[in-house]
């Protein structure tokens, strides 16, 4: 199952501030790609949204704590876990 945290950057980051950070998480070694969001959003609040996808072994609980101690990110979340579950009870 794929392990992504959720994040958003203060509101008074600059764009430049963004993708500076995005380089530092993309950098550490359990994580596979980040990335905002919707860069080019009419919305300031889609534009501030970010993602980290981690690799399959990568302890989410730690790198969660690394990019909530980050000065520019203002939040940061691990997404619920979804599961489909069958109309037919199978």
């Amino acid at each position: 199952m794929e392990k992504v945290i959720n994040f958003s950057f203060e509101p008074e980051v600059r764009p430049e501030q963004q993708k500076a950070t995005l380089r530092i998480i993309q950098q550490w070694p359990s994580v596979r790609h980040a990335a905002q969001l919707r860069p080019q959003s009419n919305n300031a609040v889609v534009r501030r949204m970010a993602f980290a996808r981690l690799a399959e072994d990568a302890d989410a609980t730690s790198i969660l704590r690394k990019i909530q101690e980050l000065p520019t990110v203002e939040q940061a979340s691990v997404p619920a876990v979804r599961q489909l579950i069958s109309s037919t009870g199978t």
